[in-house]
């Protein structure tokens, strides 16, 4: 736990993705168990947390999120938030105004015409509406338009001054908005890089 909200990345190697960063994101979501030793959030063994509590802890996204059929709003619902808190979270990650001028609003059934960024960042409100306090990112879509790109960025970086994000990526040119950089290779972190202070010039690119 840190006491000061940060970005953490952890930068792997984009053709040995599967084995690298994969092993750690799955441990850190409870899908498997390390080998050896534990994984213990405010020392505690995250094996020891109930559902429940540890989705309030820790919570993820993905690239390509996966949505039940219906509307973004009943995909949104479905962590039985009040509807003021959803519309704050889109609000927040800056999707509030174009869900709305969809035909039907948060009623527009999620579909794939639909751009990859507007997915990405649904599936990303979807996660901070299970009100977790870390939130783990693995990777974001590719083939983003600079402007799409940038959009997502600055998502992560206004949630990072909420919450603690773990950026999982192969893409270097994010490294600049971390705290802390974590070198992955072969499932094991190899080198840890902090930088002391956090260039935001990225965004505005």
């Amino acid at each position: 736990r840190h006491k000061q909200y940060h970005i953490f990345i952890m930068l792997f190697d984009h053709n040995q993705s599967g084995t690298d960063c994969g092993l750690i994101f799955n441990m850190l979501r409870r899908k498997i168990n390390p080998d050896s030793g534990v994984i213990t959030l405010d020392n505690q063994d995250i094996r020891d947390f109930s559902i429940k509590t540890f989705k309030n802890n820790i919570y993820y996204c993905v690239s390509n999120p996966i949505f039940i059929q219906g509307t973004i709003m009943e995909n949104l619902g479905v962590s039985s938030r009040k509807k003021e808190e959803i519309t704050q979270i889109c609000q927040d990650l800056a999707i509030y105004d174009t869900i709305m001028a969809l035909p039907k609003g948060f009623e527009t059934p999620i579909n794939e015409r639909m751009t990859r960024a507007l997915l990405f960042l649904i599936g990303m409100a979807r996660a901070l509406l299970t009100g977790c306090k870390t939130l783990m990112i693995y990777e974001i879509p590719n083939s983003l338009t600079d402007e799409d790109k940038k959009r997502i960025l600055k998502a992560i970086y206004m949630i990072s001054q909420k919450r603690t994000v773990i950026f999982f990526t192969h893409d270097a040119s994010y490294v600049p908005l971390a705290k802390v950089v974590y070198r992955v290779e072969n499932g094991k972190i190899i080198a840890i890089k902090i930088n002391d202070t956090i260039d935001t010039s990225l965004l505005e690119k």
